[in-house]
């Protein structure tokens, strides 16, 4: 059974028509929904493979709610591993192809910095757990931050908390690797 409480923190207002589905090719759940303030739909990814769910940030994916009744089913096509976000007005009958991002990055995968730009096919070098990658920008001393599923970094976990270390410096990152 899956219980879970969608956090007020990435939620920040009461939402409506909250339908839930499931993507097995990427192994996460998919919630739809319409904030009450705006109506409009949105819909987000739980990854519940961990001790603590984790839920993705909102993304608008129906601007206009005008004519919308509600939310139907989210049906997951197994031929192209995407979901069908679909709903029902009067006004706007139809549906969203949803794919789901594929991630590939993961707490065991993520094992440092590089320590420049390599082209395809050469020997890299790596900046292990321990080493201070100077070649970062924008960051706030004593600040932790998190690799994102894009690669860059953040204060804030992305769906999969995979933690890069913690800066020292505007430039540089203490690597936890």
């Amino acid at each position: 059974m899956f219980n879970y409480t969608i956090p007020q923190d990435v939620i920040e207002e009461p939402i409506a028509g909250l339908q839930i589905g499931y993507n097995p090719t990427v192994g996460r759940v998919i919630l739809r929904f319409r904030k009450q303030s705006d109506a409009k739909g949105y819909v987000c990814e739980v990854d519940a493979s961990g001790p603590t769910p984790i839920i993705s940030e909102p993304v608008l994916i129906f601007d206009s709610a005008t004519g919308i009744d509600f939310y139907a089913d989210i049906p997951y096509n197994s031929s192209t591993g995407q979901n069908i976000l679909t709903h029902v007005g009067s006004n706007y009958p139809g549906g969203v192809v949803y794919q789901p991002e594929v991630r590939n990055l993961t707490q065991e995968n993520f094992i440092g910095f590089s320590d420049g730009a390599y082209a395809n096919n050469t020997t890299a070098t790596v900046q292990l757990d321990g080493a201070i990658d100077d070649a970062q920008t924008g960051l706030t001393p004593g600040q932790k931050y998190y690799v994102q599923h894009d690669g860059t970094l953040s204060t804030t976990a992305d769906l999969i908390p995979v933690e890069a270390g913690t800066a020292l410096s505007t430039t540089s990152i203490l690597t936890k690797g």
